[in-house]
């Protein structure tokens, strides 16, 4: 189970996002049908590790994951990225189910460690997917702002309370923690949707921001002191060399 598990998640959600590439109008099968790999992938080992209430704490971050690549998905253009894009989505999802599952096996401090860092990462790039594609559904759709800050709130609490919770920190101890820490990004969300650059540097300075702020949240629960320097120094160097080089229109 430690290896068929992922491989059938990866390869599933390969083989569907290929399916999607050629048949972009199946976008609503698609997505249903991503959803119940993703699900169908965490009932197998629900039985024999999780708990009903852990089962949903594992289960927001692969799924936010996978619908906001399909949602960034549907705005590339080129071809080839489109299979890069695939391939690097899937790879992904099975590196973070074989992880999920070390991790429930070993039950560890190290595979504790290992799976926070990579869920950490995974919210990070699902903040660039949602906040690009969401930017995108601004620019070509024109949505108003407010309608997309909500989409965008709800997703970032979830992502900040799946790390948060791998932590095993009882929901009401957290709680006023995943309001300041998803209403400040959502802020930032909504002062880039201003600035005139295109959606995929919009998308990284969220995500740049979110690694920054996520990061200095889950030190200090993690060890109940203020950890923040590492997450700044390489936030602003990364939100320098980001914005320096970004087309500005």
């Amino acid at each position: 189970m430690g290896h068929i598990i992922p491989l059938v998640e990866g390869g599933l959600a390969f083989l569907t996002l290929e399916l999607f590439l050629f048949k972009p109008t199946f976008l609503i099968y698609i997505v249903i049908s991503l959803s119940f790999f993703i699900i169908l992938g965490m009932l197998i080992p629900r039985k024999r590790f999780l708990s009903g209430r852990e089962f949903w704490h594992y289960l927001s971050t692969p799924l936010i994951f996978i619908w906001s690549a399909v949602l960034l998905f549907i705005f590339l253009e080129n071809i080839y990225f489109k299979h890069f894009f695939i391939f690097g989505t899937t790879l992904y999802l099975f590196l973070y189910f074989e992880n999920l599952l070390h991790y429930f096996i070993t039950t560890d401090k190290e595979g504790r460690n290992s799976f926070l860092r990579m869920t950490n990462l995974m919210n990070v790039v699902s903040i660039f997917f949602l906040s690009s594609g969401l930017f995108a559904i601004k620019t070509f759709i024109q949505l108003p702002t407010w309608m997309l800050s909500i989409i965008f709130l709800i997703f970032s609490a979830g992502l900040v309370y799946n790390s948060l919770s791998i932590l095993k920190i009882k929901l009401k101890e957290m709680f006023l923690e995943i309001m300041i820490m998803s209403l400040l990004i959502t802020e930032f969300f909504v002062v880039i949707n201003f600035l005139p650059i295109g959606f995929y540097i919009s998308g990284a300075t969220i995500a740049i921001i979110y690694y920054m702020l996520a990061g200095i949240l889950i030190n200090k629960m993690k060890h109940k002191e203020l950890k923040y320097m590492r997450y700044l120094i390489t936030g602003f160097i990364l939100l320098f060399v980001v914005l320096f080089t970004a087309r500005w229109v």
